[in-house]
């Protein structure tokens, strides 16, 4: 059985658990040596599936397609970013609008459904969103969820809940980030806190669902 990481170590001095952290470890600063690229558009389709065991392979996919997206369209790559690391629905990040965007680079989110704001910062994304707070223009106006619901198709990028047969598509990033919290074992609570569910009872229908 895979030995599940303490979170605790994501906690900060005020007890409050650190998304920051958590995306340091879940996502390490690549390494200089180049990695040639093993998936092409013409490839299969990287679907993501729900076996927990093959959890770091289906990472590691999703990852080499998100790198073929920033050598080919970098504001797409922005908006994958943002919906990845902070498992944000397709619409959150569609809606930041010049006054979200904060001084150092980071962004309220107005979440749905009832959830609370959240502060979340992205360091590839700053930048840009800087660029769009001082030109008071919308980070992805030119976008909506149709067109990155066929992009991320294009992109072989998916993925089949354990819960249902249902494909999803813009809810890819969501689902995986979920089951990635769970695996270094982060309980639905603060997973809920995360992703801004407002019901826990939620999350039975992303990522792994644990069956009675």
């Amino acid at each position: 059985m895979e030995k599940k990481i303490d979170y605790s170590q994501f906690v900060n001095s005020n007890g409050v658990l650190s998304v920051k952290k958590l995306n340091d470890f879940l996502y390490p600063k690549p390494k200089t040596k180049k990695v040639k690229s093993v998936l092409s558009m013409n490839a299969r389709a990287t679907t993501l599936s729900v076996n927990r065991t093959d959890l770091a392979r289906r990472v590691r996919a999703v990852n080499t397609a998100i790198q073929e997206v920033k050598n080919k369209d970098r504001l797409l790559y922005y908006c994958i970013l943002l919906m990845y690391r902070h498992a944000l629905r397709v619409s959150e990040v569609l809606n930041i609008m010049p006054n979200d965007i904060l001084l150092n680079g980071s962004v309220i989110i107005h979440s749905l459904k009832g959830s609370s704001k959240k502060n979340i910062y992205v360091d590839e994304v700053a930048c840009y969103l800087l660029k769009c707070k001082n030109n008071n223009t919308t980070p992805f106006e030119r976008y909506n969820r149709w067109y990155i619901y066929r992009q991320l198709k294009k992109y072989n990028i998916s993925y089949i809940s354990s819960s249902s047969s249902k494909l999803s598509i813009t809810h890819a990033f969501r689902h995986l980030k979920i089951e990635e919290l769970r695996s270094i074992g982060l309980t639905d609570i603060d997973i809920a806190e995360i992703t801004g569910h407002k019901n826990v009872k939620n999350l039975q229908y992303y990522g792994y669902s644990k069956k009675k």
